[in-house]
């Protein structure tokens, strides 16, 4: 018999996060602390916005399976690094079906 209980249910992304998988499939949520910390660590722009004085860029820990990331925001709004927005807008065109579209 199978066992479908919530606490037996992991996706794909929390299992990459728990087991630090460095490489996860294209069909898995791109945006995850641990990938949005990294590039937001690559890009220049950010770094030197989030660094000027009065800046509407932030910086603020999340918690994601069990560790902290510091992540850079605007707005109170988490920002997505130019790295990440061709992979993250396919995904949700892909699998929400072109969300505002209409």
């Amino acid at each position: 018999m199978k066992n479908d209980t919530k606490e037996n249910k992991h996706s794909l992304l929390e299992l990459a996060e728990l087991y630090s998988v460095e490489d996860i499939s294209d069909e898995a949520f791109p945006l995850t602390y641990k990938y949005l910390q990294k590039d937001q660590g690559s890009d220049q722009f950010l770094l030197k916005a989030a660094n000027k004085e009065d800046s509407p860029y932030t910086s603020k820990v999340f918690v994601g399976g069990s560790k902290a990331h510091t992540l850079i925001g605007y707005n109170n709004k988490i920002v997505i690094p130019d790295a990440m927005k061709k992979r993250t807008m396919g995904w949700y065109n892909k699998y929400l079906l072109h969300p505002g579209m209409n």
